[in-house]
């Protein structure tokens, strides 16, 4: 490997570094400011929950697949407008929705928070949602912010690793993280927002699998061999 290419996925981890950096700062001010409040302890545990899972999702990317770490740090230009609509509403739902009704929802006390037994299931349900979406992306070398053909980076179906029980793992672990994160934060009207972010990865988990068949040499055949999209036996 030559002096220069070693450097291209080196900057483009600390460019990922800083939007990572970035994300926890906004969920940081969306927790916060609506509590009124620093003496939040689940929140400061969901965040610690949040950090440590990024930096060893960015350590064992930059490791394994240092490819994906660049792919993911880029922003395309060549993507389905459905899309970017879709990723502005779940950013919109699931960063800053979800955060801030949990602030408010503290500062309120609407919520009886669960049982310390139900937050530290939860914050593994999260870990475990986490460790999903790392392997999908160690496994698929395509596994890129947005829905394209990645015709410039060789684009190939994907049918090892959990990819073999699910045509879109990296979803269901998202989902898991969406669907706990309320509970550790101690929220039980949070989860109408995530609630609703999650069905907008339903729904794109739809638009981008038929997208992948009309446009993915071999995803069709792939289709066949792994015929559940997010639940397997069921869908």
């Amino acid at each position: 490997m030559t002096e220069t290419s070693e450097r291209k996925p080196l900057a483009a981890l600390l460019k990922r570094i800083g939007q990572l950096f970035f994300n926890v700062m906004v969920i940081s001010v969306v927790l916060f400011v609506p509590a009124r409040t620093l003496n939040w302890p689940r929140a400061w545990l969901f965040l610690a929950v949040v950090v440590v899972n990024l930096v060893i999702s960015g350590v064992v990317l930059w490791r394994v697949s240092p490819e994906v770490v660049e792919a993911r740090s880029r922003t395309e230009r060549s993507v389905k407008t459905w899309d970017t609509i879709l990723l502005a509403a779940y950013g919109l739902l699931s960063m800053v929705g979800a955060m801030v009704v949990a602030g408010l929802d503290h500062y309120h006390e609407w919520s009886d928070p669960p049982q310390a037994a139900i937050t530290a299931g939860a914050v593994l349900m999260i870990v475990m949602g986490n460790a999903l979406f790392l392997w999908a992306m160690v496994e698929n070398a395509h596994f890129e912010k947005n829905v394209r053909i990645q015709d410039d980076r060789d684009h190939q179906v994907i049918s090892t690793g959990p990819y073999r029980y699910v045509r879109h793992p990296g979803y269901v672990g998202l989902i898991l993280q969406l669907l706990f994160t309320p509970l550790v934060l101690g929220s039980w009207w949070a989860l109408i927002a995530d609630g609703a972010a999650i069905l907008l990865i339903v729904l794109r988990t739809v638009l981008e699998d038929r997208t992948l068949q009309r446009e993915l040499p071999g995803y069709r055949e792939f289709t066949q061999q792994t015929r559940f999209r997010l639940i397997p036996g069921l869908w």
